[in-house]
């Protein structure tokens, strides 16, 4: 992913090429993560057994694979705890989970827990893509340094092909951890306040940050 769009955006992009239509979940969150995790394990050990520059080929599907078995399981765990309608409107909880299970810091711009509610905070579209794009370098950025170890380490015997598949299955246990945690409790969605001239604000706010517009004292975020 060495072309990957620099502003980050790509990410956005990947999450809706590869959301699944309709995600039944298959067992439990636990078990889900079990199985996803096996298949990132058998996918990412697969295509490790060709060596040398063949083996540097397969590092770019196999990354590709492996996100998509990752964002799969994230949608059924959210059908599971019956969160995927949450989710398809607020895809940006997806990379929540993958900037956690990443340790990637997003601070308290998009999300913030009180006892086990989660709210997802309100942010206006301007302030939206900057926060999305900065995450999205980040996990870029980790993204782009595990495919050139993976490329240094094509390079030794077959043997250790079962390790690639160990650390796939390792980082996709704790994506779905990281799903089960923000899908199992309760999830508050703030909203933006739109003034009569259709620029967006915070839903504290008392006047457009835009055009200076007062919002009535009672407006309710649209």
């Amino acid at each position: 992913m060495s072309d990957e769009k620099p502003d980050g955006s790509w990410l956005l992009d990947l999450i809706e090429t590869f959301a699944p239509d309709d995600p039944v979940p298959d067992g439990t969150s636990d078990e889900m993560t079990k199985k996803a995790g096996w298949r990132a394990f058998q996918i990412s050990t697969v295509a490790a057994i060709p060596p040398g520059p063949v083996g540097l080929l397969t590092i770019l599907p196999e990354v590709l694979a492996v996100t998509k078995v990752q964002i799969n399981l994230i949608y059924k765990i959210a059908a599971y705890f019956k969160k995927q309608t949450i989710l398809r409107d607020n895809p940006r909880l997806i990379i929540i989970i993958l900037a956690n299970a990443l340790g990637v810091s997003i601070g308290k711009s998009l999300v913030a827990h009180y006892g086990e509610v989660l709210v997802l905070r309100a942010i206006e579209s301007t302030m939206l893509k900057k926060v999305t794009q900065k995450i999205g370098q980040g996990i870029g950025a980790k993204i782009v340094a595990r495919i050139t170890s993976k490329g240094v380490l094509r390079f030794v015997p077959v043997v250790l092909a079962p390790l690639f598949g160990q650390l796939s299955r390792s980082m996709t246990i704790k994506i779905g951890k990281e799903a089960d945690k923000i899908f199992v409790g309760d999830i508050v969605i703030e909203q933006v306040k739109t003034c009569k001239n259709g620029h967006e604000a915070q839903p504290e706010a008392n006047f457009c940050p835009i055009c200076g517009s007062p919002f009535p004292v009672d407006s309710v975020p649209d």
